[in-house]
């Protein structure tokens, strides 16, 4: 069981909230019920309908992004409900032992988190950034922010919700996007990519090996929540992040062989690999997939397994020596 919650959380250490294993889940599906239910009448108070409001409020906590329309978000023409999508799609992609710890009192602990702080500055910066990017084409309003952090915040926590068609916006916000893409929510969240968790210990990897660089006899160890992370962690952490970019580039190559460009290529392999939805180019917010042969089909469909299981967990069903005994 342990095994099985470490495989899922892709966290330094595996944070119980409770010494049994079923009662730490129990709360987490408490948490995540009411996540869903808060979601449903929001929604329904700000005009949706009853199988509309259901329909995208386990769409929203899940991050999974199917909606009732085909124009997603667009369809309901409500700022209030992009504003409130907003909200409980960045509650999605968070991790959900800190939820429970604010739900019960120890909201404290979310402003000390080193993780949520990186996440909840990524999609800031991200956000303002695509902002002045639009301004710059368009006239700089509170509209333009709502576009762009209803975007950051979809595509960064994997849902793949839309209220605009951003294939049209500055090529700049398509770089920002693509790499907020890759990178997914926070780890212990329904989110998908390579998690905020991964990338913030391999930034202080990076920061740690120049300072070993300049002062070789320094002894400097990782820290996170106050702890040494272990070099099996590093270790971990290191060959999933070039497992991860392996897997995007020969991907990306299968789709570009059947003749597509290398925004859609590029795009089509991260998008799935991160379980996000939609990409740029020939598979942007309104294309859809239906356009490619078989075999990158078949190829994209193992990015999104793979991706959603953590690389590795696939990858040991694929060895012949799993299934011996």
């Amino acid at each position: 069981g342990m095994q099985l919650l470490k495989a899922e959380t892709s966290g330094a250490s595996v944070d119980k909230l409770s010494p049994r294993i079923a009662e730490t889940a129990r709360r987490l599906w408490f948490i995540y019920a009411g996540l869903v239910l808060s979601a449903f009448l929001t929604y329904f108070m700000l005009g949706m309908n009853v199988f509309d409001a259901i329909c995208h409020a386990l769409a929203t906590i899940a991050t999974s992004g199917f909606s009732t329309h085909d124009a997603s978000f667009v369809a309901f023409h409500s700022p209030a409900l992009e504003w409130s999508a907003t909200l409980f799609m960045f509650l999605g992609g968070t991790n959900f032992v800190l939820l429970y710890r604010a739900a019960t009192g120890r909201a404290r602990a979310m402003y000390h988190d080193a993780e949520f702080l990186f996440y909840s500055g990524l999609i800031l910066a991200a956000s303002i950034s695509i902002t002045f990017a639009l301004g710059k084409f368009h006239t700089l309003s509170w509209d333009s922010f709502r576009l762009a952090i209803f975007q950051v915040v979809s595509i960064i926590t994997t849902t793949g919700f839309v209220t605009a068609d951003y294939s049209l916006w500055p090529g700049f916000t398509h770089l920002i996007l693509l790499q907020i893409m890759a990178i997914g929510g926070m780890a212990g969240s329904t989110a998908g990519g390579a998690k905020t968790f991964r990338v913030l210990l391999g930034i202080r990897l990076i920061q740690n090996t120049i300072v070993r660089f300049t002062h070789p006899h320094a002894v400097r160890n990782i820290k996170y929540a106050g702890q040494t992370v272990s070099t099996e962690i590093i270790e971990e952490i290191g060959v999933f992040i070039a497992a991860y970019v392996m897997l995007i580039a020969l991907a990306s190559c299968i789709v570009a062989s059947a003749g597509y460009d290398i925004a859609s290529s590029l795009s089509a392999a991260i998008t799935c690999l991160a379980n996000v939805g939609p990409g740029f180019g020939a598979v942007g917010p309104v294309e859809t997939f239906t356009h490619f042969p078989n075999y990158v089909k078949l190829t994209l469909t193992f990015c999104m397994l793979a991706g959603r299981l953590e690389l590795f967990t696939l990858f040991a069903l694929m060895q012949p020596s799993f299934w011996r005994r």
